[in-house]
Parts: C-alpha cells; structure tokens; sequence
C-alpha cells in the first residue's frame, strides 16, 4: 500500500471516529461566561448569548447536544469573591470557560483552568504576544495579536508616505500596541513623537500639535475617548485636508462621523469584516432579528450598523 493510499485511510479512520465521537456526546453541554460587572458593554455578553444560540439552532454542528451556559458577572475590585463565583462555575461540570476581560481577574482564571485543564477563551487586547504566555495549551485569546496589528499600522504609515507621526495613547498597554511604529520599522525615515493623554489634556496636546503643525496622527484610545479626542480637533480646526489621523480602534465604525463628513477629513481605521460581504450582512439581519425578538443589544447603531469588535469574535 502506498504512502497515498496510508493517508487517506487515516483519514477515513479519523473522520469516523469524529463522527462516533459526536453522537456520543451528552444531551447537554454546558459552558460558562465570566464577565465583569460594571466594566463591560452589555453587547458582549449578549454576542455569547447569542453565539449560544446560533450554535443550538445549527443541527449540523451539534445534532444531538445542546449547548446550556452559566454566566457570572464578577466584581473587579474583589478578588476573593470572584474567585469565588469561578469556582462555582466550574464545579457545574462546565466544559469550557469564556472571559473575563478585566486583567486583574484574567490572571486566576487562567491559572484555574491551567490547573483543572478547562479549555478557556479569551478576548483580551491587553495579553501581549510578547510577554504573555498562556499558563497552558487551552488557553486561546481570540483578539488580533499585537505583532500583527503593529504590522498592518506601519504598513499604512509607509504607504502614506508619512515622514513623521505623532502617536497619542491613552490606556497603560497602548505604548505595547505601537511598538512596532515606536522601534520605527519603515522602510524609509520617520520621526516619532509620543504623547499620553487623558480627556483633561487632550486639547493641550491639540494645541501644541497646531503650534508646532504635527499634522500626521496615529490615535490609540478607547472608542469613547477617540470620539473626544476627535471632536476637540475639529473645534480646534484640525479636521481639514491637511491632517491625517489614523485611528488604531478596532470599533471606529461606531464612532458618529457626522460633525466631520463636511470638513473633507483624512480619517484612517482598521476593521476586521467587510460589511459588504452578504454573508456579514446575513449575519447583521440575523441579528436584528434576534434583538427585536430578544430586546438584548448586540450591534453598533452609533456611526452605522456593526457589529462590535469584542461581539464579533465571540
């Protein structure tokens, strides 16, 4: 028997063991949500409701098996009551652990499930690729990691040809996020500027901006705060053809350009689906659906209809 003819048995043999394997599956599979309360938009943990959902009502993925899950909603500031509410959750036989967000919680999640060896997923933005390491082969974070997000920002900046950059951050991680803007790797000279700012500095750091016309910005700020930070430019007129701002927020569709359409504003984002596609316009109906038959909120109606980052890779 030929080496071809081995691999397509094992593959033959694989494939019905994944088959037996899934009509052995219990009629209930339960999975758990962690959350932090207060510290997150409700969208997300509605998206794993409904991801829920749309698993249940595909036959072709679990025929026989329901999906059921528990969902904790964690104080941030209390550890050990925390601790608890996971600990319960994962004594309900919960086959897999979704969250939470907030880093000091993330942490003993991770070691928990390391531990009793419980798959566990993560949409985390600040688990850096190059100092987080997951405590062990289960554990998934499913946010876009920071290598490739530095990649895709300095790829626009040297196809703009731009010959400096003003880089304003705002949470502690940001720095992390534009490393690779902040090391320089273009493949022509450019000089970088930092600045931190916060929402009482931002129109400081504006004006010095149009004092010393830094014209060519790259925004790395929570979507609320980019909208700010946004709309002090154009009160400071900053929002014409002569600035550029690229916008590192993974959810800048959710961001009201209204105020800026008329001012011809040179305005660059990022996005992780293209709402063109049908099959994420389906899905969008599909959602807008399950909002009115639900009344739980899952898209973005801000700008214009989206879907949620932190939604849509749950």
């Amino acid at each position: 028997m030929t080496s071809t003819h081995w691999k397509r048995l094992s593959t033959l043999v694989i494939g019905l063991a994944l088959v037996h394997c899934a009509r052995c599956l219990p009629e209930l599979l339960k999975i758990g949500g962690l959350f932090g309360d207060g510290d997150e938009d409700p969208s997300i943990e509605n998206a794993f409701r409904y991801a829920v959902y749309r698993i249940n009502h595909n036959r072709k993925l679990l025929a026989d098996t329901k999906l059921t899950y528990d969902i904790q909603s964690l104080p941030i500031n209390d550890g050990f009551a925390a601790s608890k509410k996971v600990c319960y959750q994962i004594e309900q036989n919960t086959i897999a652990v979704f969250g939470p967000r907030a880093t000091n919680l993330a942490g003993f999640v991770t070691s928990l499930c390391a531990s009793l060896q419980v798959p566990h997923i993560e949409i985390r933005s600040d688990a850096l690729d190059s100092l987080y390491t997951p405590a062990h082969a289960l554990t998934v974070n499913l946010y876009p990691g920071m290598e490739q997000l530095g990649r895709a920002y300095t790829d626009v900046i040297t196809y703009y040809g731009w010959t400096e950059v003003l880089v304003i951050y705002g949470v502690r991680h940001g720095l992390n996020r534009v490393h690779k803007v902040l090391r320089g790797d273009f493949r022509t000279r450019a000089e970088i500027l930092v600045r931190f700012v916060e929402p009482d500095t931002m129109r400081a750091v504006l004006k010095e901006a149009k004092e010393k016309k830094w014209r060519r910005m790259l925004v790395d700020l929570p979507v609320d705060d980019t909208t700010i930070f946004m709309k002090m430019a154009l009160q400071e007129g900053m929002i014409d053809p002569y600035h550029h701002y690229i916008i590192t927020n993974l959810d800048v569709e959710s961001i009201d350009m209204e105020d800026f359409r008329h001012n011809y504003v040179n305005l660059t984002g990022f996005r992780l689906v293209d709402p063109g596609d049908p099959q994420v316009r389906k899905i969008i109906h599909d959602m807008e659906i399950y909002e009115m038959q639900t009344d739980l909120s899952l898209l973005n109606t801000t700008g214009y209809l989206s879907i949620p980052v932190n939604g849509l890779l749950l």
